[in-house]
């Protein structure tokens, strides 16, 4: 960012020559030490989740109990069919025997009840493996089927383990941006609580001359108060998602956790949206698996007699899915037209947002130059502080926010949205 990240502690070291902000300042210095010594990159802070992710280790559980299933499935199919294959190869031997019986038959001009009795036997044995191979022909249908089944649960399980971890990532993106986004508020809310308390300060003096009323003293300390409420309360809510992230990384939800501020480019190339919609809709696993389903019905009806009922049920079954495919692609193109329309307005909106923060920031500079000189009272100087601090957490968030919008970009040109 052209932003300067460490304007705050500039911030502060003028304010403490000033007299002010002591919460700010303490908070400030105490980053400062933390950082040197547990500062966590987002690089890390992804490496570390995935890597100590419980929810990782429940797809990565699920993909093997599939692969042993899917294991037990064609272990059952094996046996199927070699006692399929035994049947056949007995049918086979019994018939070739009969076949040359038959011909001993024909050429034999003495006893042949042997004969006859052995031929006998082979017709029934025959019909007993042809009831047998009709039962075994119906039971290699289901164990085809289930494996089948198997192999579609363990690719399932291989794809939703893979597109999990690159969500994963963005997640990670998500919580890190927001603690840091919540780091700079809480430290406006500081400095505009510094603010108001010296306004507070000299109302107070006014009162005491007469040229102010108590309500508006009463009024400024409410404000006070209220922003001292919404501080603490912010305070925790970052001391929340600070232990939620040390959780998520693997490490002691009480750790020390300081985040580094990253780099976010001011522009990209946007993908074409025809070819985006395109390996979007490719890799996009809710309609490959609705696809995969109306294959499954279409072969279902295959395998039914158009006289019966079931064949015309299927038929409608097959148009619905149709209908529902339909409907999922031209939803997936919606959102894949709204996420290009995000990606614009928030590459705009960071852009503006860098050019108020370099003015504010000027301001900010020309104001102390001004206030050295004496030019300029203390209040007005904390309040172009505050100013550049708005413009600084306006342009950090709008970065953070375009970022993350750069990254759902990615992942849908691999067919994974995740907004």
């Amino acid at each position: 960012m052209k932003a300067k990240m460490f304007l705050i502690l500039v911030l502060l070291v003028t304010l403490n020559a000033l007299g002010g902000i002591n919460r700010a300042d303490a908070e400030g210095n105490a980053a400062v030490e933390d950082a040197a010594v547990n500062v966590v990159t987002l690089e890390q802070a992804v490496e570390l989740t995935v890597k100590n992710s419980r929810t990782m280790t429940r797809y990565e559980i699920n993909k093997e109990k599939a692969r042993y299933q899917l294991y037990q499935a064609q272990d059952r199919y094996n046996e199927t069919n070699y006692e399929s294959n035994s049947l056949w190869y007995k049918y086979d031997s019994l018939s070739n025997e009969y076949s040359a019986l038959e011909k001993e038959l024909n050429e034999t001009e003495g006893d042949t009840s042997e004969i006859l009795v052995r031929m006998n036997e082979i017709q029934e044995e025959i019909r007993q493996i042809e009831d047998e191979m009709d039962r075994q022909s119906e039971q290699m249908d289901s164990t085809v089927d289930q494996k089948k089944d198997a192999e579609d649960k363990y690719d399932d399980t291989v794809a939703a383990e893979d597109n999990y971890e690159k969500q994963l990532v963005y997640i990670v993106a998500q919580v890190y941006t927001t603690i840091l986004n919540q780091a700079g508020n809480l430290q406006a809310l500081y400095i505009e609580q510094e603010l108001k308390q010296s306004r507070l300060e000299i109302e107070n003096k006014k009162l005491q001359l007469g040229r102010t009323s108590q309500a508006a003293v009463d009024s400024l300390a409410m404000e006070v108060r209220q922003l001292d409420r919404e501080s603490i309360e912010l305070g925790k809510l970052i001391n929340t998602q600070k232990g939620n992230l040390n959780d998520m990384m693997g490490r002691e939800y009480e750790d020390e956790l300081t985040l580094a501020h990253f780099e976010v480019q001011e522009s990209i190339e946007l993908p074409n949206i025809d070819a985006l919609k395109s390996k979007t809709a490719r890799d996009y696993d809710a309609l490959a698996a609705l696809q995969r389903d109306l294959d499954k019905k279409k072969d279902d009806l295959d395998s039914v007699s158009e006289s019966d009922y079931e064949h015309d049920i299927l038929e409608l079954e097959i148009k619905e899915m149709k209908l529902q495919l339909a409907e999922e692609r031209l939803a997936l193109n919606e959102r894949v037209n709204n996420l290009i329309t995000d990606v614009q307005a928030r590459q705009e909106d960071y852009q503006v947002s860098q050019i108020n923060y370099a003015y504010a920031q000027q301001s900010y500079e020309w104001d102390e130059i001004r206030y050295r000189m004496g030019r300029l009272s203390r209040l007005d100087l904390l309040q172009s502080v505050l100013n550049c601090q708005n413009a600084k957490d306006k342009s950090v968030s709008a970065g953070y926010s375009f970022y993350l919008l750069c990254r759902a970009l990615e992942l849908a040109e691999d067919g994974i949205m995740v907004n």
